[in-house]
């Protein structure tokens, strides 16, 4: 798993990464608004967690583990920024729906 992990960064094509991370995050902050910050945060949250397996079975394997969890960390602030848009449309559109009728 770690391999397959390891070479889906490497050959990573960052635009698209950001624009589903983006996309996620929206359909997260439209599905759970008031939790948009920590849905759009758990997007990025395997990549932590399978980094840090992989240091303690392969101990020398990231010896730049700081600046590769600072990535992570950019990555999801993409899904974090859909999830706030997910989480204003939702409020909009149900402010829209609990509006009084003008009639």
């Amino acid at each position: 798993m770690f391999q397959w992990l390891g070479q889906g960064w490497q050959y990573c094509d960052c635009r698209l990464s950001w624009i589903l991370l983006f996309a996620l995050g929206l359909i997260l902050g439209l599905l759970w608004p008031k939790q948009w910050l920590v849905s759009g945060l758990t997007t990025m949250l395997a990549f932590p967690i399978a980094a840090s397996v992989e240091m303690l079975i392969y101990p020398r394997s990231h010896s730049l583990f700081p600046i590769e969890f600072v990535l992570y960390l950019f990555f999801a602030l993409f899904s974090v920024a859909g999830a706030f848009l997910g989480r204003v449309l939702n409020t909009l559109t149900s402010r829209i729906r609990r509006s009084p009728d003008p009639r």
